[in-house]
């Protein structure tokens, strides 16, 4: 099913006038990546690079919305005499609507801008700008899952099994953040939606009668089945069943994955397409949504945060990962989203790992070094036998036909994080959609940590305390 059919035909593509072209009218390359693993590691990618600008796309947004039409010749109109003079001189061109909202938000009026000339993007860019009624104009850029730290540590330090890594229980993560006191008050409530805006959700023993039917923003349809392995490992850590025999158990044991693929399996995609997955998210009752994904900041976030304004607005709460880059988390996006819970990675001794990013944006830490959750048999992981830590690749193991695998990246501490807020919500149905309250909460019941000077995380989650102030809150 297209993407809008599935939000009541919000979307307006106008490309009916034109041959199909090779890939479609966008390409599924979005340039956001997860954060997680391997060389598509389990944090942000983000580093301190330049955006990498998707060929052919400009995110065009305009002061007031616009009704486009086609010309017989296929040339897409919109009203303005000085952008539809610039239209007329392309070839080629489509514009696809991000996803307008009936009104309800502005996000009718930004549009995706294909065009087959790559090679004049920043003269038309420029031409764009220029013309009364257009109100910004940005490259689409890509988004996709963090790189690795590319550190030799990383991948010799040992498995959950090995000597470097004794003494730690398989859910450290769990076991030294007070989950047991959250506990005691809920495990999480069967009305709640969380959704995992990411590479899909696989099928798994862990995740049995957890999966609603999503979204895939890459090619529209409702196959969400995650061939990459980051989003079923986010997912498991969020909502992995209790008592069930096997495997691991996860924050929640209550609640429904909504699952919404904006990254490819081999953990890319692009702005455009992330944006409309998060108002996906909103448009269909998510009340917690998980991004452990991210980019650059820079011009071409404005796109996400018109969409997570649009999904907040709805009573969506989004929890982010801060970024595997070693540096503020303000220069990563939408890690610095100001309406966004931002979550840090602590390690075993609940201090900031090496890589995580840091700062004012931060709301506090969760655990992201050696976090065991679901992975589907089928995917691209790079993994190793969990007791020789001198190979490379993440400790996976085999239990009961199903297959479990260890990662490390502020994309394993966000899950950790969207599971809290679930189990507040839960606590408090009167909290849900009140991001600010959530985060307030979050950061005052968090557990002092040892810090570096000039890289705060803003402390530890602390699961019982944050769930019994939520259950206290307004009451």
């Amino acid at each position: 099913m297209a993407f809008d059919e599935q939000v009541e035909q919000l979307g307006r593509t106008v490309n009916d006038a034109k041959p199909p072209r090779p890939n479609g009218t966008r390409r599924a390359l979005l340039g956001i990546t997860a954060l997680a693993m391997g060389a598509a590691s389990l944090g942000y990618a983000l580093a301190s690079r330049e955006p990498e600008h998707i060929p052919g796309q400009l995110i065009v947004g305009f002061e007031n919305e616009v009704s486009l039409t086609s010309e017989a010749d296929g040339n897409v109109l919109t009203g303005l005499s000085a952008v539809d003079a610039i239209n007329r001189s392309l070839e080629g061109e489509s514009y696809e609507a991000l996803a307008p909202a009936s009104a309800e938000y502005e996000l009718d009026n930004i549009f995706l801008l294909d065009v087959e000339d790559s090679a004049n993007l920043p003269r038309l860019m420029s031409r764009l700008s220029a013309a009364p009624g257009v109100e910004f104009v940005t490259y689409d850029m890509e988004m996709s899952l963090l790189d690795e730290p590319n550190d030799p540590f990383w991948s010799s330090s040992g498995s959950w099994k090995d000597k470097d890594f004794s003494g730690y229980g398989d859910l450290w993560g769990l076991q030294r953040t007070n989950i047991q006191a959250a506990w005691d008050i809920t495990k999480g409530s069967d009305d709640l939606i969380i959704a995992i805006i990411d590479t899909g959700i696989a099928p798994h023993p862990d995740l049995e009668g957890r999966l609603m039917t999503g979204y895939n923003a890459i090619d529209g349809s409702d196959n969400t089945r995650d061939g990459h392995g980051h989003g079923t490992h986010v997912a498991g850590t969020i909502l992995a069943v209790h008592n069930n025999g096997i495997g691991i158990v996860g924050v929640m044991d209550r609640g429904r994955l909504m699952p919404i693929k904006v990254l490819s399996d081999s953990g890319s995609g692009s702005l455009f397409g992330v944006a409309q997955g998060i108002i996906y998210a909103g448009k269909n009752g998510a009340d917690v949504a998980n991004m452990s994904l991210g980019g650059p900041a820079g011009p071409a976030q404005r796109v996400l945060d018109e969409a997570i304004s649009y999904s907040v607005s709805k009573g969506t709460i989004f929890v982010v990962a801060a970024g595997n880059n070693d540096q503020d988390a303000i220069r990563n996006t939408p890690a610095n989203n100001p309406q966004v819970i931002t979550m840090a990675a602590l390690t075993p001794d609940l201090t900031r790992t090496y890589f995580s990013a840091f700062g004012s944006k931060v709301t506090a830490g969760a655990p992201g070094w050696y976090v065991l959750s679901t992975v589907p048999d089928q995917n691209k992981v790079p993994r190793r036998d969990p007791n020789d830590p001198n190979a490379k690749g993440y400790p996976c193991i085999e239990s009961q036909g199903a297959l479990y695998c260890a990662f490390h990246g502020t994309s394993m501490a966000s899950p950790h994080g969207a599971g809290l807020v679930g189990l507040m919500l839960a606590a408090n149905p009167e909290l849900g959609g009140d991001f600010e309250a959530v985060r307030g909460i979050i950061r005052e019941t968090s557990n002092p940590v040892r810090e570096e000077a000039g890289k705060p995380v803003n402390g530890s989650i602390d699961y019982g305390a944050a769930v019994q102030a939520a259950a206290e809150y307004g009451r």
